[in-house]
């Protein structure tokens, strides 16, 4: 790689900086370069970029209501911080209300987020999370748990960030919060590792496995509305 290049991301090198580069959109100096689609985004372009795609995923998932009472994950790091923007500059046009999951509600917060009369629990899950699942399940002979349909009940689950890659989240969070970014952790599990391998040459892998995702967990919902 050209020394004059920085990995963003060193698990899953979806993004780089080139020193010089400029935006795609309005020449200004860029501060990443999305290796999948070829574009170079200043900070301007690079949060509506993102926030254009988080966007069209929470419609794609059943939308947000202004009356809707909203829950978030617990913990702290980057995505979790980027949620929280994200949702703060949708509130200004939307009512919503939202509060945080309690630690001890992790293990089943669906439920946790019914019993505090939420409506809808907001993940941050991003894309590698996505694409890691859809490895795992395959690497475990688990296919099947991908077509199942999405959860009926009082609460909807909803994950704005599921196409947008976890270093181009990170950034986001950093432009929005002021917290200096921090570097992504490296896959603990065999399938992020295995993702990561792969993304490093092919940056759309990620993509097609959450695109994957979707088409079978249609397949699922479809089976059930004919039974």
């Amino acid at each position: 790689m050209n020394p004059a290049v920085k990995v963003i991301n060193q698990a899953v090198a979806l993004t780089v900086v080139t020193e010089g580069e400029t935006c795609s959109r309005c020449r200004r100096e860029a501060v990443l370069v999305q290796r999948y689609s070829g574009r170079a985004l200043c900070r301007e372009h690079l949060i509506r970029d993102i926030e254009s795609r988080a966007n069209r995923a929470v419609r794609r998932q059943g939308g947000l209501r202004p009356d809707d009472r909203v829950a978030v994950p617990a913990g702290a790091g980057p995505a979790r911080t980027a949620l929280l923007a994200f949702l703060e500059r949708r509130r200004g046009a939307e009512r919503m209300r939202v509060c945080a999951l309690p630690e001890d509600g992790a293990e089943d917060p669906l439920a946790t987020a019914a019993g505090l009369g939420c409506t809808v629990l907001i993940e941050d899950t991003v894309l590698e999370d996505v694409g890691s699942r859809v490895l795992r399940c395959v690497l475990a002979g688990r296919q099947v748990e991908l077509l199942s349909p999405p959860e009926d009940g009082a609460v909807r689950r909803i994950r704005p960030f599921c196409d947008v890659p976890g270093a181009e989240v990170r950034l986001y969070a950093s432009f929005l919060s002021g917290i200096p970014d921090a570097t992504l952790p490296v896959p603990a599990d065999l399938a992020g590792a295995e993702l990561a391998r792969h993304a490093a040459d092919h940056p759309s892998a990620p993509f097609a496995l959450a695109r994957l995702a979707d088409a079978l967990a249609a397949i699922g919902t479809e089976g059930r509305d004919e039974c």
